[in-house]
């Protein structure tokens, strides 16, 4: 078993996807090849490898009490285990690309990973004409950056609440582009 497994896929709804975590996952906050990773965080990224292809998706609900999933049917799930619901968001043949939508869908009992550094990067990469504008929430290794020729010859808008940092965002920008 990889140091990156997650969970196994229990239930397949369209781009959604209910995973359960492993017992073997004694802790919320493991450490993989020296770095500190936070599994089931709502936002947090996830890989299913399927073949030559890895599906990324998106947490989007941790739960551990029972809990009925979908309205349809009702299911039995197993008290006290841990289940992430992850919105598939895109996919990347092995050593290509990655490219949003999703082409194939996993099966039940696929193995669930945590993404690593090398996948966020893969997931975030970025052209020749990207304006690196700060590091990435995800890892501070990443760099979080705009791509230039997107940002000046489309229609842009920064948007966000009361202080979210839409002034520091143009700020940050601009001062990239000096």
């Amino acid at each position: 078993m990889e140091s990156t497994f997650l969970g196994v896929v229990r239930q397949v709804i369209g781009a959604k996807i209910i995973v359960e975590i492993s017992d073997d996952i004694p802790s919320s906050s493991p450490i993989i090849d020296g770095r500190l990773y936070r599994l089931g965080q709502v936002g947090s990224f996830v890989r299913i490898a399927l073949g030559f292809i890895d599906i990324y998706g998106i947490v989007s609900m941790v739960s551990v009490s029972p809990h009925d999933f979908t309205d349809d049917a009702p299911h039995t799930w197993s008290p006290g285990r841990r289940w992430l619901q992850v919105q598939l968001v895109g996919e990347a043949p092995r050593g290509g690309s990655f490219q949003r939508g999703v082409g194939v869908f996993p099966t039940l009992e696929e193995e669930v990973h945590v993404v690593t550094e090398e996948d966020l990067r893969r997931i975030y990469s970025t052209g020749s004409g990207s304006l690196p504008i700060g590091t990435h929430s995800a890892s501070s290794a990443l760099p979080a950056t705009v791509d230039l020729d997107r940002l000046v010859t489309r229609h842009s808008a920064i948007l966000g609440s009361t202080g979210s940092g839409k002034s520091n965002t143009v700020a940050t920008v601009l001062k990239a582009l000096t």
